[in-house]
């Protein structure tokens, strides 16, 4: 269970940092755009919790499979094993904990300093899928913004974990309704 965890925890820290170097490179051929600021951050933003919704999905739906393979294989006495649906917050909440760390060291060392900075940069890089919507300047929103998109980040984790627990995709139930038109049979 704990091997789990870990290895969830570091492909979402994993899958930040694909989304943040991602992010820096494509930055730039952007420029020329009026708005393009909002364009890329909405743009890569989508991407990166779409992954972090995929990685959930499938983390419910093998949990959801695994538990009906256990409870067809039980044994005589047995009681059948009920799938928890907040399975999703807790596998997520060490993300979660971790980016929110991260903002905290960064506030508190936010003093200057080079060891400051540094974690500053790391705090800023680990963002920056997001830094569209992160004021430039260190305002008084700069801080309440940076907690609400780690909560942003940590969303999607839930809602994909019980979406997958259940098989609920909404891409697969109504995408082919919108591209394929159905054909209708004379009577």
């Amino acid at each position: 269970m704990k091997n789990k965890i870990f290895k969830l925890n570091l492909e979402l820290l994993g899958l930040q940092l694909f989304f943040a170097v991602l992010s820096f490179f494509v930055f730039p051929f952007f420029s020329w755009i009026d708005g393009w600021k909002w364009i890329h951050g909405i743009f890569v933003g989508w991407l990166f919790l779409g992954a972090i919704h995929s990685t959930f999905w499938q983390r419910g739906n093998k949990d959801y499979k695994n538990n009906v393979i256990y409870n067809n294989h039980l044994k005589e006495g047995q009681l059948p094993k009920k799938l928890n649906m907040a399975n999703g917050a807790l596998y997520a909440l060490p993300f979660l904990t971790l980016n929110l760390l991260m903002l905290f060291i960064t506030f508190i060392l936010d003093n200057g300093s080079s060891f400051g900075n540094k974690v500053f940069l790391i705090h800023r890089v680990l963002l920056f899928s997001l830094a569209s919507f992160i004021p430039a300047d260190k305002s008084v929103y700069y801080w309440p913004v940076c907690i609400l998109l780690c909560f942003v980040m940590y969303l999607p984790c839930v809602t994909a974990y019980i979406s997958g627990a259940h098989s609920f995709s909404l891409t697969e139930k109504y995408v082919p309704k919108i591209i394929y038109k159905s054909v209708k049979k004379d009577k």
